[in-house]
């Protein structure tokens, strides 16, 4: 028969026993849970930078509203971030910005700059606007940031031929600026013709369609968003509209005369001789 003390003494031991297996267990437990999720910041791990609290769309004057300030790991706080919301207030927007995504000094226009149309244009361009119609505008589907061409119809002459109308590719590729002096389109709102276009264009281009404007009609063409491609500028005549399409043009064939040899008889009279040609 066993005695009392042993028998205490083995529960004893299987009692520390399964408590140190269920502690080794729960550490386990532990590890796997935690594998996935980042350990919580200490204050001197993370930094406060200003966020957008909002969809800001570019050329908007910054609000308190349109801000906010939230804590970053320390080691993915952008360069050219700000810590704090107040002097931002007033600062215009260069792009637009996102919510949540931090406030870079990239992003924002040089403190005191007004949301005018300069800015908006790129380095060797110029800000051109241009007179449309319904037409022209595209009927409301040419909106800032679009991408267009400009068609031009002229009147050309000469000695040879009557007046006549001729279209003409003069600008590709173009990115509109603003429409009726409007730099950003709320989508939600009911889009009519625009009756001017601002476009942004290369001195050459704004010497061309100068011109244009003052001997023709413009008309612009919307372009994909993805095609970048320039296409070979030709022109259009009014008897080009009349040929058919893949038809071929008759050559005129040319008769080639044969020419006739002349005969030549020479005549010899002592030591002089003497050559006469005969038809």
């Amino acid at each position: 028969m066993t005695k009392p003390w042993v028998r205490i003494a083995l529960l004893m031991a299987v009692a520390v026993a399964s408590v140190f297996v269920a502690l080794r267990l729960f550490d386990i437990g532990e590890e796997q849970r935690g594998a996935g999720v980042a350990p919580k910041l200490a204050p001197a791990q993370s930094r406060s930078i200003v966020v957008a609290a909002r969809d800001v769309e570019a050329g908007k004057v910054l609000a308190p509203a349109d801000l906010d300030e939230q804590r970053w790991p320390e080691g993915l706080v952008p360069q050219g971030s700000h810590e704090k919301v107040e002097p931002l207030v007033g600062r215009v927007a260069r792009a637009s910005l996102a919510s949540g995504i931090p406030v870079l000094e990239s992003t924002l226009l040089p403190s005191g700059a007004s949301p005018e149309m300069n800015w908006r244009v790129a380095p060797g361009y110029r800000a051109m606007s241009v007179e449309t119609n319904a037409s022209a505008g595209i009927a409301g589907f040419a909106v800032p940031g679009s991408r267009v061409d400009v068609l031009a119809r002229l009147v050309s002459s000469s000695q040879r031929r009557e007046e006549q109308s001729v279209a003409t590719t003069i600008a590709q590729n173009v990115r509109v600026l603003a429409i009726d002096q409007q730099m950003v389109l709320d989508p939600d709102e009911d889009r009519e013709p625009a009756d001017v276009v601002t476009l942004e264009v290369t001195p050459r281009e704004a010497e061309r369609l100068f011109l244009a404007l003052s001997e023709g009609d413009l008309h612009l063409v919307l372009r994909s968003a993805e095609d970048s491609a320039l296409a070979k500028a030709g022109r259009v005549e009014v008897i080009d509209l009349l040929r058919v399409p893949g038809a071929k043009t008759e050559k005129k064939k040319t008769v080639k005369r044969s020419r006739k040899k002349k005969r030549s008889v020479t005549i010899i009279r002592g030591s002089d001789r003497a050559g006469a040609s005969v038809r």
